[in-house]
C-alpha cells in the first residue's frame, strides 16, 4: 500500500515530457521554366531556416548524404514528385513529413508551389502556392508566405522553443536623434505665436520711427529745429534698429515654431513660411 502511494506521488510530481518536435525532410526546390538552379537553392535554404524557426526538426537534402549516403541522395533527387518514393525516403530518415516543391516563371510572374507529404500515410497532407512579381525579393517573400500557409494548413503540434531575450529595436537604434523627439502641437503653436508677436513688436517700432521722421518734416520751420532734429532723428534711428532686430528675431522664432509644427504635423499638412518687410508669418495648408 505504501509502495503504491509512493509510486503515485512520483508520477504526480514528475513533469510532463515536452512533445517531440516533428521531423521534416526538405527536398531541394526544383527549378523549372525561367528560374536558375542557384535561385532555387537559395529559396530552399530560406524554406529550411524558416521551418526550423517554426519549431520543426528539419533535415535538408544536404544532410541526406551524411545520414543515408550518396545513393539515397540521388534517389531523393529523382523522386521529388513521387509520393511513395518520398514516403520511403522520409521513413529512412525517421521523418514524419517530407516537404518538396518547385519554382518557375509563367508570363511576367514567378510561381512557387510547395507540398507536405505525410510519410507514414504516403499521401500529400497539404499544398500551397504563391504568385509574385518578377523580382528575387518578391520571390523570397512568396516562398516564405507559401511555407507559412503550408504549415498552418496541417496545424502540427510544435514543441515550445526558448524565446530569445528581446534586443534593442534596430529601427529605433539607427534612427537619427531628431526622429526620436516629436514636439507637441501646443509647444509648436506657442513658439509660432511668440515669433509672430516679436515680429509684430518690430513692426510697431518701425512705425514709431516713421512717425518721428514725419515730425521732423513738419517742424523744419521751428527756430530750434537743429536741436529738435538731433533728438528726433536719434529716436527714429533707435526705433528702426529695434524694429528690424525684432523682425529678424521674430522671423527666426517663427521658423523654429514652423519646424516644430512640421515635426508634430498630421500627414497631409504643408507649412509655408512667409516673410516680408515689416512682418513674418506661416501659412499652413491641410487638415488639423
Amino acid at each position: 500500500m505504501l509502495a503504491l502511494a509512493a509510486a503515485t506521488l512520483l508520477l504526480t510530481a514528475a513533469p510532463a515530457a515536452a512533445p517531440a518536435r516533428p521531423r521534416v525532410a526538405v527536398v531541394d526546390l526544383k527549378p523549372v521554366q525561367g528560374v536558375q538552379p542557384g535561385t532555387a537553392a537559395v529559396l530552399t535554404s530560406i524554406v529550411v531556416n524558416d521551418a526550423s524557426r517554426a519549431g520543426f526538426d528539419v533535415i535538408s537534402q544536404a544532410d541526406v548524404a551524411t545520414l543515408l549516403g550518396v545513393e539515397k541522395q540521388k534517389q531523393m533527387l529523382g523522386c521529388s514528385e513521387d509520393a511513395s518514393c518520398l514516403a520511403e525516403i522520409g521513413g529512412a530518415l525517421g521523418a514524419e513529413y517530407v516537404l518538396s516543391g518547385q519554382v518557375g516563371q509563367i508570363g511576367s510572374r514567378y510561381h512557387v508551389a510547395l507540398q507536405l507529404l505525410d510519410a507514414k500515410k504516403a499521401r500529400v497532407a497539404a499544398r500551397s502556392a504563391q504568385f509574385c512579381e518578377q523580382s528575387e525579393d518578391a520571390l523570397a517573400a512568396a516562398a516564405q508566405a507559401a511555407l507559412a500557409e503550408l504549415l498552418g494548413a496541417v496545424a502540427l503540434p510544435l514543441a515550445p522553443r526558448a524565446s530569445a531575450a528581446p534586443g534593442p529595436d534596430p529601427v529605433a537604434k539607427s534612427a537619427p536623434p531628431s526622429a526620436r523627439w516629436r514636439p507637441g502641437k501646443l509647444l509648436a503653436w506657442s513658439t509660432v505665436g511668440a515669433g509672430v508677436a516679436i515680429a509684430a513688436g518690430g513692426g510697431v517700432s518701425l512705425s514709431l520711427a516713421q512717425s518721428r521722421l514725419a515730425e521732423l518734416e513738419d517742424a523744419w520751420r521751428r527756430t530750434d529745429y537743429a536741436a529738435f532734429y538731433d533728438d528726433k532723428s536719434a529716436e527714429a534711428k533707435r526705433f528702426q534698429a529695434i524694429g528690424w532686430g525684432a523682425i529678424g528675431a521674430g522671423a527666426a522664432v517663427t521658423a523654429l515654431g514652423g519646424w516644430f509644427l512640421y515635426r508634430s504635423r498630421d500627414p497631409g499638412v504643408a507649412l509655408l513660411p512667409t516673410l516680408a518687410p515689416g512682418h513674418a508669418g506661416l501659412v499652413a495648408v491641410g487638415s488639423f
